[in-house]
């Protein structure tokens, strides 16, 4: 009996033994002694298929695993290589001395090709590209500046530098001369007004702004006196209408501009513009300074224009200033009637205001025999002067032309 069992003990045993040895000597396909020993007997990569010199030269040298001839990765991912990456290297000459890692197409792609600038506007490719010479296709067609014109300066046309264009009217320069006479008398209207009464001229400035307004002012009765700007494109003809419809007219100098007398005008160009301001508006009884200008605070800027005044017979007209208006002292020395003008009637806008004002210089005519007053040909203006004439503002004093008040 103990024969027997240990018969079958060392049968067991030997049956063990000879059951192992079988399972290694022929592993089951998914065992894990197939996956471990798989790269050692795996065969060696196949033959790729017959390729062009391109991919021939391109293929990369399998790499080697514990010395023996078994390629790190199945041959079947080395053929799925993208083609867009392997075509630059060969462009480059082909090199494939970068290290392969872990595969046949790996990381030694992007060593090779370079990038070519992006399209603009629709070129055939924005991708990698061997010439890193090519440009945007759009280039072409943005502004180019060459080296030789970088310095040329803008053309500006002077052929009519000799004619300067002011307001849209041409003046000649060397045409426009003071004439001597005497206008204050020559261009006064007709007046038969009481006399007795305080006076009160009223100037409307016409700047061009409400040039539909004119044909209206004829129905006025008041002798109401229009300042022209001397900048008005047709500052002429414009001014000869005013005097046929039985209206005096004075020149107003404008402000800026060509013909403005600004703060740094040297003395000696008041004459010549001057000169050119009359010429603009040829038929003036007196001359009007720009509101807010430097004539009654510019001594040398009011003789210059006194001098000027003189020879031509004109009135001159000042605004008060920011500080004592000397002028029509300086004018009385000179022999040129000169006033200066009270009050702005629609410095502040609206109806009631302008009557209000129309008031209050009714009451500066009565306190110093006369006033001047300037407004501006505006709709409010036109209609609130219209209801005051035809009202009874003006009972205590009388309408006069600017020629009469000056005298």
């Amino acid at each position: 009996m103990i024969r027997f069992l240990v018969g079958l003990i060392l049968g067991g045993a030997v049956a063990a033994v000879g059951l192992g040895a079988v399972a290694v000597l022929n592993p089951l396909p998914d065992g894990p002694v197939s996956r471990m020993d798989a790269p050692r007997t795996a065969p060696a990569a196949p033959e790729a298929p017959a390729a062009s010199d391109t991919d021939a030269s391109t293929a990369p040298a399998a790499p080697e695993t514990g010395g023996s001839g078994a390629p790190a990765a199945p041959a079947q991912e080395s053929a799925a290589a993208p083609a867009a990456l392997t075509a630059p290297m060969a462009a480059d000459g082909g090199s494939d001395s970068g290290p392969s890692i872990g595969g046949a197409a790996s990381l030694s792609a992007p060593e090779a090709p370079s990038i070519g600038a992006p399209s603009l506007g629709g070129g055939e490719s924005t991708g990698l590209s061997a010439n890193t010479d090519s440009t945007p296709i759009r280039t072409a067609s943005a502004p180019q500046v060459s080296a030789g014109d970088t310095g040329a300066a803008p053309s500006v046309n002077t052929e009519s530098a000799g004619v300067p264009e002011i307001g849209g009217v041409a003046t000649d320069d060397s045409a426009a001369e003071l004439v001597p006479g005497e206008a204050l008398s020559t261009n006064a209207v007709p007046f038969d007004g009481d006399t007795s009464k305080p006076m009160m001229a009223i100037i409307l400035i016409d700047e061009g702004g409400a040039a539909d307004l004119r044909s209206g002012l004829g129905v006025l009765e008041a002798p109401v006196t229009f300042g022209v700007s001397a900048d008005l494109r047709d500052a002429a003809d414009v001014a000869r209408q005013y005097r046929a419809a039985g209206f005096e007219v004075v020149a107003v100098i404008p402000g800026d501009g060509a013909l403005g007398l600004t703060e740094n005008l040297p003395p000696e160009a008041v004459t010549p513009l001057l000169a050119r301001v009359l010429q603009a508006v040829p038929n003036a009884t007196a001359v009007l300074d720009p509101i807010g200008g430097p004539l009654p605070n510019d001594r040398a800027l009011a003789e210059e224009l006194l001098d000027g005044l003189r020879i031509t017979g004109h009135g001159l007209l000042t605004h008060r200033g920011s500080a004592l208006n000397t002028v029509p002292l300086i004018a009385d020395e000179k022999g040129v009637f000169s006033e200066v003008i009270y009050r702005i009637i629609d410095s502040e806008p609206g109806s009631a205001n302008i009557a209000l004002s129309l008031e209050r210089a009714v009451l500066d005519a009565t306190r110093d025999g006369s006033v001047l007053v300037v407004g501006h040909l505006r709709p409010d203006t036109v209609t609130t002067l219209f209801s005051w004439l035809l009202g009874s503002g003006p009972r205590d004093v009388t309408i006069a032309p600017v020629s009469v008040v000056l005298q």
